[in-house]
């Protein structure tokens, strides 16, 4: 599983572009990525991806992966439906707030 994920960020680090929309779509994906492997216990708070991905922030212009990272991490494991539909509202927010600062 850290490998997967592991090269989902390096994929993103190569696919970042100059949109910045596009660049906050692939930092949510390297949330989820690290917040899947801390969900599991897979990924220690200095593992060098953490490093990678905040790499990724920072040539994005923004400070994202500990945001989408938790916010994955501590998703319910079985949601009502309104408890999903505030979970999609509250990453929805996550992200423009990335976007627009």
């Amino acid at each position: 599983m850290y490998e997967f994920f592991a090269a989902w960020i390096e994929g993103n680090l190569q696919s970042q572009g100059k949109n910045r929309w596009h660049n906050v779509a692939l930092a949510v994906t390297n949330g989820f990525a690290i917040g899947n492997l801390v969900r599991h216990g897979l990924i220690a708070s200095e593992d060098p991806l953490w490093e990678r991905a905040r790499g990724f922030d920072r040539q994005a212009g923004f400070s994202a992966v500990n945001l989408f990272a938790e916010f994955y991490a501590n998703l319910p494991e079985n949601p009502s439906a309104a408890v999903f539909i505030g979970e999609l509202k509250a990453l929805a927010n996550l992200m423009t707030k990335v976007a627009s600062a």
